[in-house]
């Protein structure tokens, strides 16, 4: 499969977002609260936000419409070219769809999750209206929803999103980076990217939904 840039959208429809980056802090006892990055030197508690190290990016504003092409590679059906791939059919986009909306469901139970324990409510919120989005989306059977581009953090970027799997977390433990930040018994990851909205911590980057003429 494949998808073709998008026609030209007006400049109005993009915007320069606040974001800063969400952590858990530990306070003993099982306890976890939040805080706030600072650049290269921990975190912030929750009350003083303000003192934490913005980030700014320019997105579309959410309801923006790209429209492209997509096409799909009809040739790798031939029977001899399955056979070299050794594959036993093509994938059809309905499978394709729904494997992206079983994906995206279950990493909005993970974000949701994380923002219970940060005690982010407006995010929570906007998480379940994601979640409902994706069920529309299933119910129409031509969309799914996406986590795209650097903003939306690891767990959009692998294929098995579930860090406190055992299976996942044995492989994490052979990359020195990942095995430090697991050795604190935190949430893995323990951040996360935030769009600011009206000064509140309103959602997470990088969610859109794809959608097809089908």
């Amino acid at each position: 499969f494949g998808v073709a840039d998008s026609s030209p959208i007006a400049q109005s429809a993009m915007k320069v977002f606040l974001l800063r980056t969400s952590t858990l802090v530990a306070r003993g006892a099982g306890v976890l609260e939040l805080g706030w990055k600072l650049a290269g030197r921990g975190s912030v508690e929750a009350r003083r936000l303000e003192e934490s190290t913005p980030a700014f990016c320019e997105m579309a504003v959410p309801g923006t419409a790209f429209e492209g092409v997509w096409f799909e590679r009809k040739h790798l059906a031939k029977p001899d070219l399955l056979r070299a791939l050794r594959w036993k059919q093509i994938l059809e986009p309905g499978e394709l769809l729904e494997a992206a909306n079983q994906f995206a469901a279950k990493l909005l139970a993970i974000h949701r999750r994380y923002a219970a324990t940060a005690g982010l409510r407006i995010l929570d919120a906007s998480l379940q209206q994601l979640e409902a989005q994706v069920a529309a989306a299933r119910e129409k059977a031509n969309a799914c929803l996406l986590a795209i581009g650097q903003g939306a953090g690891l767990l959009s970027k692998v294929s098995a999103p579930d860090t406190e799997n055992e299976s996942c977390r044995r492989i994490l433990r052979q990359m020195p980076f990942y095995e430090r930040a697991l050795q604190t018994g935190l949430p893995f990851p323990k951040t996360r990217r935030v769009v600011f909205l009206n000064g509140q911590p309103a959602a997470l980057p990088g969610w859109v939904q794809l959608e097809l003429g089908m």
